[in-house]
């Protein structure tokens, strides 16, 4: 094996294990409920030592819901926060919507999982709040530090705003039992809707 190949096969490894954890607390979840369960006997359902599942996650809540407080997507968010410049940042915040979406999700049914137990688990809910909010500090800070701007200046925020109300309205229509278009196609029709309200010479169109 080359020396290039060896971290591949090690982030794949971790990316399964991680995917494993995942799977595995949904469906305990879904099973026992999330106090039905410890972070010992999920260890023991995955196959992997105590110690190990912090190097994943902080918590059974974050391994519920795919996320913990040190993810560390700031690369993602950066890629697609510097990519093509020229373009406006409403459709550089449609990409960072869509490339955290399938960093967290990626499919429907996972989707249609994840909502199904924040219904059903409040301590969930409250976990997914907390995580958003850390989110939305980080990325308040990279529009800040790509677009050049003083940390106290209204605009990145105002931005991050404008992200998670794209990223809301698009899910929900996402997660409609009938909806044919992807998630990809519902960002930027919902980004293009906006930008029509904000630049009339832009025809607008329904979604």
């Amino acid at each position: 094996m080359t020396p290039s190949a060896t971290p591949g096969l090690r982030e794949r490894r971790k990316e399964r294990t991680r995917a494993d954890l995942i799977a595995r607390a949904r469906d305990l979840t879904r099973e026992v409920g999330l106090s039905g369960f410890t972070i010992d006997e999920l260890c023991a359902e995955v196959g992997i030592a105590r110690r190990t599942f912090f190097n994943y996650f902080a918590t059974k809540e974050h391994a519920v819901i795919g996320r913990s407080h040190d993810d560390e997507d700031d690369e993602i968010v950066f890629e697609s926060l510097k990519r093509d410049r020229s373009r406006p940042l409403v459709d550089r915040m449609a990409q960072v919507a869509i490339d955290h979406f399938h960093e967290v999700e990626g499919r429907r049914d996972e989707a249609l999982e994840l909502m199904s137990l924040l219904e059903d688990e409040p301590k969930l809910l409250a976990t997914m709040l907390e995580v958003n909010r850390e989110g939305e500090r980080k990325l308040t800070e990279a529009i800040a530090e790509v677009e050049q701007l003083p940390p106290d200046d209204p605009r990145p925020a105002l931005a991050v705003q404008f992200g998670g109300i794209l990223l809301h309205r698009s899910m929900q229509q996402f997660l409609r039992p009938d909806e044919e278009r992807s998630f990809e196609e519902l960002v930027h029709a919902n980004a293009e809707l906006a930008r029509s309200l904000f630049l009339p010479t832009h025809e607008g169109h329904s979604a």
